[in-house]
């Protein structure tokens, strides 16, 4: 069962973060809930679609940014 996306800051925290970017297809049912059911959290960058590059490295920036470094 896939979970709603959660805002950055609430998903980042200040812990470490694994950044995981799905494929430009998305991940499987089966993926989600493996991630799910190992801690992590679902976030969105939007209603734009991003290439897999491009979305790992916007979402990079933000987190980066958030975290202040």
């Amino acid at each position: 069962m896939r979970r709603p996306a959660i805002p950055l800051p609430r998903a980042v925290g200040t812990n470490p973060v694994t950044l995981i970017v799905g494929p430009e297809g998305d991940f499987s049912d089966t993926e989600f809930e493996t991630a799910i059911n190992h801690g992590a959290h679902c976030i969105s960058l939007g209603n734009t679609t991003f290439r897999a590059e491009v979305a790992a490295t916007h979402a990079l920036t933000l987190i980066q940014y958030h975290l202040g470094v």
